[in-house]
Parts: structure tokens; sequence; C-alpha cells
């Protein structure tokens, strides 16, 4: 697990979107072998596991995202930290 944590990290941005378009080409590749007669149940076992799957990661990065905006916005130069934002 050390391992692929080190290599996650080494990661930047366009290694996960190379890895991205990868996963997407080999699903497209795997739907051309899908008999017609089953490509509506696999149409929608696929729909299933993209929401399952980018749901929680939407709301992982979105909680991400609204931490480092609020670390970094430009009231907390003002104010020293977020414990002190008035609206708080």
């Amino acid at each position: 697990m050390e391992a692929v944590q080190d290599c996650i990290g080494g990661a930047t941005v366009w290694d996960f979107a190379a890895l991205k378009f990868c996963i997407a080409a080999a699903g497209f590749i795997l739907a051309l072998f899908v008999p017609k007669e089953r490509k509506r149940p696999a149409l929608i076992a696929a729909t299933c596991v993209f929401f399952a799957t980018l749901v929680p990661l939407m709301i992982h990065t979105l909680f991400h995202m609204v931490g480092y905006i609020r670390d970094t916005a430009p009231w907390t130069f003002k104010y020293g930290s977020n414990e002190e934002l008035p609206w708080d």
C-alpha cells in the first residue's frame, strides 16, 4: 500500500488524465463486444457504476476545494485565521 501511496503522491494531474482516458478507452473496447440484445442492461449497469463512483469522488473533491478556498481566500489575510471570520 505504501508503494501505491508513493506512486499517487508523485503523480500529476496529467498522469491522472491519461489514466482516465486509458480506462475510458478500455470501456469503449469492451462495449464493442457486448451482444446487441444485452446492450441496454450493460448501459444501465455502466451508468449505475459511473454515478456510484462519481458522486463520492466529487463530494470529496468539493470538500477539498472548499477547504482550500477557505484557507487561501483574501479574508484570511485581513482576519488572520478562519476562526475569526465575522459571520462565524
